[in-house]
């Protein structure tokens, strides 16, 4: 289904939010067609990729954040996805309750 994501952005995306994408090999059409919108939305990335980064990586601005996984195996890639979308949350709930 293309155009999955950027349906979604232009009704819930707002200037300062942040599009946060993941995908093991860079390739996903529809994640590159969301990152597009976000971009024309002015809302910053911030990409969890794998493999060279594929599409996905030639989108991303300056202002970006890009955090690559380098292997070719998905299953690896997306282990390594999950402990650092953890580490993330970790951090994001420090950082807004304070350790609660």
């Amino acid at each position: 289904m293309d155009g999955l994501f950027t349906h979604q952005l232009p009704a819930l995306g707002q200037k300062h939010d942040m599009l946060c994408v993941i995908s093991t090999d860079g390739q996903c059409t529809n994640l590159c067609q969301a990152i597009k919108t976000a971009h024309e939305r002015d809302m910053p990335v911030l990409a969890i990729t794998g493999g060279s980064g594929g599409e996905i990586a030639a989108l991303l601005r300056d202002d970006d954040f890009w955090l690559n996984i380098p292997g070719d195996d998905a299953l690896r890639v997306l282990e390594a996805q999950q402990v650092t979308i953890h580490a993330l949350c970790a951090q994001i709930d420090q950082l807004l309750l304070g350790g609660l």
